[in-house]
């Protein structure tokens, strides 16, 4: 498809498509906005022109259609999911300059990524949040939540799906957690003991969080290739890596999911500090903290903030 055509057809409707998604999303944030008794109102997300112009850039760049029409299906749906985003973010930071307190707060799910378990966490918006926590990858489960903070009577919503939920809601999932908690706390060190659960380290993965090493720098260039932070780095040598899955293997803190359910990695802390972590703005900050991730073959450990349980 010729760019010119691209443009004539294509722009006009992603710009209908902005203004239709764009007025729905603030008629909401106005609707929650006066349930809450504030008097606020609701701030408008701008088109994306950049968007919009990578979307062109994509359909015109191969000689026919067929080779370009999946353009029209995901990266538009991307497209519409960015406004609803954006009017979030934008609602939040305005908020929290009339001296609300909104927060957003993003959990991993089971078998997550690295990249997934260092965005855990619940950040004062706008201050401390980082600026990959709307970010995600193909096949991403994690939840991220928008906390309206002080007005808001405790709702949350999840940024991706926009439900809204209430502390009771969330007591029950927290309730369901808690039901079985000796089954929950011993279920890693049970599929250990099965053999579900391999405690030998993977060299490769090491390697890969070894800082100045060929994997790692492979495995940061894929990760910024796709727009993520770059990868947490051990300080500590392979052997002692070994030692410290060894001695916590089992015995950490398992994650458990929102569906009651118990995941392939456990958080511990260690006596001193085995790694860094890499914050948005690319300052590396010193850890205890670590992940054991585990695989039917082999393990391996992961420095992760100290906040994270």
């Amino acid at each position: 498809m010729y760019y010119n055509i691209a443009e004539k057809v294509i722009a006009p409707l992603l710009g209908d498509d902005h203004a239709l998604v764009s007025d729905a999303a603030v008629q909401v944030q106005q609707a929650l906005n006066t349930a809450a008794g504030v008097g606020l109102k609701a701030q408008t997300a701008p088109l994306d022109t950049d968007r919009v112009q990578g979307i062109l850039n994509k359909v015109s760049s191969a000689p026919t259609y067929d080779d370009v029409a999946w353009v029209l299906y995901t990266p538009i749906k991307t497209f519409s999911q960015t406004i609803v985003d954006e009017t979030l973010k934008r609602n939040a930071e305005f908020q929290s300059t009339v001296g609300l307190r909104p927060k957003i707060i993003r959990k991993a799910e089971r078998k997550c990524c690295e990249f997934c378990s260092k965005l855990e966490g619940e950040y004062t918006y706008p201050r401390d949040v980082p600026h990959d926590v709307y970010v995600r990858h193909n096949n991403c489960r994690c939840l991220v939540e928008y906390d309206p903070g002080t007005f808001g009577a405790g709702l949350r919503q999840n940024v991706w799906t926009k439900k809204w939920t209430t502390p009771e809601e969330r007591d029950k999932i927290e309730a369901r957690k808690a039901l079985e908690p000796d089954r929950f706390k011993n279920a890693i060190q049970t599929r250990i003991n099965k053999g579900e659960h391999k405690l030998g380290q993977s060299h490769q993965q090491y390697l890969k969080h070894v800082f100045d090493t060929p994997q790692f720098e492979q495995y940061q260039k894929s990760r910024l290739a796709k727009g993520q932070t770059t990868q947490s780095r051990l300080t500590i040598s392979e052997d002692e890596a070994q030692q410290l899955i060894s001695k916590y293997a089992g015995k950490g803190t398992p994650y458990i999911t929102d569906s009651a359910s118990v995941s392939n990695k456990e958080f511990a802390t260690a006596p001193k500090v085995i790694g860094q972590y890499c914050t948005a703005d690319g300052k590396w900050i010193d850890t205890k903290r670590f992940q054991i991730q585990y695989g039917k073959n082999n393990c391996h450990m992961v420095p992760v903030k100290e906040f994270l349980k």
